[in-house]
């Protein structure tokens, strides 16, 4: 298999089946999401990192994005701040009223996180990624990947080189912005002895779990003006953010 351009035969050679639906039963048993739920799911990505990867298929096939998280954010903090110094003695409506009110926490809150994560063994986990190959699926919440008498997914579109780490994330994250009350250093370090990682990766990832993710994409579409929305409206979806990205870990 290795130099195919197939990944749907790459991973079911690797046990790991594509599949266009789950079904109904699944989906309705999702809605509401226990500790359990997420242990076993935390297993299932650790059972999907260890049958994949080793991976050696051409960049026009899977991507690679070792970095890109960590990359945007500091995009995203350094835009942010740039722009928060602009209008915070002048701000021009409810909605720049709202974003002076919070900025500067938001802002310390994700340079916090950045340093935290430069501080730490970052470059280490990058090499150690590369080193294996590890892939990454991305959207690893419980509605495209599960684990049945084989590993079920439905969308391989954004699999790519990654981090294990990041799979993690993207499911603590989405879970944190759903206002689940779970203690998060306690998944993590389930997380880490799943995927046999270092403490040094479970800080990384308290870290990163830590940044303000839904404030700065909210903030960045108004500045860019990515969407054509009234200043009321991204008032709105920067309280609800706020909400989303919850408390820091660290």
């Amino acid at each position: 298999m290795k130099n195919s351009p197939n990944l749907s035969c790459y991973l079911y050679l690797k046990g790991i089946v594509k599949l266009d639906s789950f079904d109904e039963k699944y989906l309705e048993s999702i809605k509401n999401i226990d500790k359990n739920n997420v242990i076993n799911q935390i297993e299932t990505l650790a059972k999907f990192h260890k049958s994949s990867m080793g991976c050696f298929l051409p960049q026009n096939v899977i991507k690679n994005k070792i970095g890109r998280m960590v990359l945007y954010n500091r995009t995203s903090l350094r835009k942010l701040s740039l722009y928060f110094e602009k209008i915070k003695s002048n701000p021009k409506n409810s909605f720049e009223e709202l974003l002076t009110c919070r900025g500067e926490e938001m802002i310390k809150r994700a340079e916090t996180s950045l340093n935290h994560i430069y501080l730490g063994e970052y470059l280490e986990i990058i090499k150690r990624s590369m080193k294996r190959n590890e892939l990454c699926i991305k959207n690893s919440y419980f509605d495209n990947i599960r684990k049945n008498e084989k590993i079920e997914i439905l969308n391989c579109d954004n699999i790519c080189y990654d981090m294990v780490e990041i799979d993690g994330l993207y499911l603590f994250i989405k879970l944190k912005s759903k206002n689940n009350d779970f203690d998060y250093k306690e998944l993590i370090k389930f997380f880490i002895e799943a995927e046999n990682l270092t403490k040094e990766s479970g800080d990384f990832m308290e870290a990163l779990l830590s940044f303000p993710y839904y404030f700065m994409k909210c903030a960045i579409r108004y500045i860019d003006r990515k969407k054509e929305w009234q200043e009321d409206y991204y008032k709105k979806r920067l309280i609800k953010s706020i909400e989303k990205d919850g408390e820091s870990i660290i």
